[in-house]
């Protein structure tokens, strides 16, 4: 058996430096940065937004939207909803077609 000069087996490695894992919130930083850079403002009191796309509706109930109209951006944070166009019903649609 080898004997390293500190007393260690010759054959045993060295603990390495524990890695630091990076959580998200840098990535939510950067995003709330240069969103401020380009000037969007809050708007409040909307009570839910509807995104459709093709036969999916994503839908956010008490979102936090902001917007920055000159640089045609919109922001709507919050936790979304995907359903399916098929279970609202065909009234809805009508009243939405304008829109559409």
């Amino acid at each position: 058996m080898l004997f390293a000069p500190v007393g260690r087996v010759a054959l045993e490695e060295r603990r390495k430096k524990k890695a630091v894992h990076k959580t998200n919130t840098t990535d939510d930083k950067r995003l709330q940065t240069n969103l401020k850079r380009i000037g969007v403002n809050s708007i409040p009191s909307i009570d839910e937004v509807n995104i459709f796309k093709d036969d999916i509706v994503i839908h956010f109930l008490n979102p936090k939207v902001q917007a920055a109209v000159a640089a045609n951006t919109w922001v709507f944070s919050g936790s979304p909803q995907t359903k399916n166009r098929k279970i609202f019903s065909p009234v809805v649609w009508i009243s939405w077609a304008p829109m559409l």
